[in-house]
């Protein structure tokens, strides 16, 4: 099994990703400041500090290609300033 897989059984990793997931579908509607988005900030926020490092990067990465994904020009430019960092 995958590690994505594995952790989706844990509680606070899955409200972290649907809230991710939720956040980003937000911001491409516009309501990026809603009180949904809040709702979703503040259950990701709780569930932030219940997570392994592990699962934190597995998060993070995810966040990124959702980005990259809902905003390419964004992306091409973190990875090229991270890339001459």
């Amino acid at each position: 099994m995958s590690i994505l897989r594995d952790n989706l059984h844990d509680i606070p990793f899955t409200t972290v990703c649907f809230s991710l997931i939720a956040l980003h579908q937000l911001e491409l509607e516009g309501r990026a400041d809603s009180p949904d988005a809040e709702t979703a900030r503040t259950a990701a926020d709780r569930a932030w500090y219940e997570l392994s490092d592990d699962e934190k990067g597995i998060l993070g990465e995810c966040s990124e290609s959702l980005f990259a994904i809902t905003d390419p020009v964004d992306a091409v430019k973190g990875a090229v300033a991270c890339a001459l960092a």
